[in-house]
């Protein structure tokens, strides 16, 4: 295990910057609170966002879907729910062009997860509600050639206080089957990619009996039956928010931990195909809180990570995207935000080399909380914001 004390990170350049990269600052959203939480680019180079809202809709909180262009443009804007309280978690293109969902709905005496498709307007194709008698919710989703595969946690499933939960559909969302992963303690299913050879990787929290937990990270086949796991972390609770396939075979895991400072700070590991650790960096200044949401690799290996630090930046949490070589040794990390708290959830690539960073501001926007995109070339950007109010005031779909 190998420590890194960030110091000097928020005036960090990227040695993969192009003077023809798009950069740009939007909220989205209204006078309530609205956030983003999941952010896919397009091939054409427009972006589809996932996330809640307060602000429109049905009920106290509810799906938010729209789409922008490459310029950040709002092209349209849906919502999803009923008068409880339903949150988006991940979104996925479609080879239709249309997209595919998964988040968590009330379900009157509880919360089950939900899983959704659209058309390439954002029309819903179904919208199915899964779950057992007790609470249930869906992090991460997965698009295969015959149907889905999302992961989450269930506290209904009966092996502890809440399970690692894997859920298979066909095409129309219907449940082929579900599989339960985990132990006696409270555990949490966060992300899943499929598997170059039919299976998948999930990772996500394992607890113990102290009431901690650690990073978890299964291999699971076809069926959805275990073939590996690795388990990381220290002696507090660590928690893997996020895990994506490297170019030359493996692993990267990205989230959180209490572990390894006084504060909570970003963790990331890479790990080889059969899930032995090659390098843990638990990354931090010891005196600040840090988290990590969503981990990706770019072409060369190159590992980033997007979440939020508040030992840099305007003030408060701000959007912080990490990255490091394939090494695990500290390339840049811009932050982006205002005085608020500013949390990034997600990010995807940019054909031009750039990345569009998602998530919730406190900083800007018209409401108490504002869905806050920023498409950069990994440069800081202290440029203004553009502020919108979306003015569609959509219906409930």
């Amino acid at each position: 295990m190998r420590s890194l004390l960030l110091t000097i990170l928020a005036f960090g350049l990227s040695p993969f910057v192009s003077s023809a990269q798009i950069t740009w600052k939007r909220t989205y959203g209204g006078y309530g609170v609205d956030r983003a939480y999941s952010v896919r680019q397009l091939a054409d180079d427009g972006s589809i966002v996932l996330g809640s809202t307060g602000s429109f809709g049905a009920g106290g909180g509810d799906v938010y879907l729209f789409r922008i262009d490459n310029s950040g443009e709002r092209l349209w804007s849906r919502t999803f729910g009923g008068p409880g309280v339903d949150q988006g978690n991940s979104v996925r293109v479609l080879d239709d062009g249309g997209y595919v969902f998964v988040g968590s709905t009330d379900a009157g005496n509880g919360y089950d997860g939900s899983l959704v498709r659209t058309d390439d307007s954002g029309i819903a194709v179904f919208e199915k509600s899964i779950g057992t008698t007790d609470w249930d919710f869906l992090h991460d989703v997965q698009a295969l050639p015959d149907g889905f595969l999302a992961v989450g946690t269930s506290y209904g499933t009966g092996n502890g206080a809440g399970d690692i939960w894997l859920v298979r559909t066909d095409l129309n969302g219907d449940t082929l089957w579900t599989r339960s992963l985990g132990g006696a303690w409270s555990d949490e299913g966060r992300s899943v990619r499929a598997t170059p050879d039919g299976g998948a990787v999930l990772a996500g929290g394992i607890g113990r009996d102290d009431g901690d937990g650690d990073v978890v990270v299964i291999k699971v086949d076809a069926a959805g039956t275990e073939e590996w796991r690795t388990e990381l972390g220290g002696d507090s609770l660590d928690l893997a928010m996020s895990v994506a396939l490297l170019p030359g075979g493996g692993y990267a895991v990205g989230g959180w931990s209490d572990s390894y400072y006084p504060e909570r700070c970003m963790y990331v590991a890479k790990l080889d195909g059969q899930g032995q650790l090659e390098w843990e960096n638990p990354l931090s200044t010891a005196d600040a809180d840090w988290e990590g949401h969503e981990v990706g690799a770019d072409a060369s290996g190159n590992i980033l990570l997007a979440g939020f630090t508040k030992a840099y930046g305007a003030g408060g949490a701000d959007f912080y995207l990490l990255t490091l070589d394939t090494d695990g040794q500290y390339v840049n990390g811009p932050t982006y935000g205002g005085a608020g708290d500013d949390q990034a959830w997600s990010f995807d690539f940019c054909a031009d080399g750039g990345f569009i960073v998602a998530g919730g501001s406190e900083s800007f926007g018209p409401g108490n909380a504002a869905a806050l995109i920023i498409r950069t070339n990994g440069q800081p950007d202290n440029g203004p914001v553009i502020e919108e109010l979306d003015p569609l005031r959509v219906p409930n779909v």
